[in-house]
């Protein structure tokens, strides 16, 4: 199982080192003319560079945004309960702590009351 595994990640990994060798000739050749050139880039759609963040976004970015948005929310909720179970054990700790306390110091005032009698 575990060499089945290996071979997978050895293939995996061969293919993305062929794929980038291959490629990154021709991303060098690249020159900024031929960037904005390209079919659906943002100079094709007439958008300026400063311009570039204020463009409509995809679906899938709001989509994105959302998700991420409402996962750092319920992390923000469940630190908020995490926390507040913490504060209900350190408070029950401390309670059990100081009537454990007490008890001792009950039993060492019976004993001095007894001697004093």
């Amino acid at each position: 199982m575990i060499l089945a595994a290996q071979i997978v990640l050895g293939i995996s990994l061969a293919g993305i080192i062929i794929m980038l060798f291959r490629k990154i000739p021709v991303l060098a050749e690249l020159s900024p003319e031929k960037e904005q050139s390209l079919p659906g880039s943002v100079a094709e759609h007439g958008v300026k560079d400063g311009d570039a963040d204020s463009a409509v976004t995809s679906p899938f970015d709001n989509f994105l945004q959302k998700l991420l948005l409402r996962t750092k929310v319920l992390n923000l909720k469940t630190e908020n309960k995490i926390s507040s179970w913490l504060e209900r054990l350190r408070q029950k700790n401390k309670k059990k702590e100081t009537t454990e306390n007490q008890s001792d110091d009950y039993w060492e005032q019976l004993k001095k009351t007894k001697e004093g009698e």
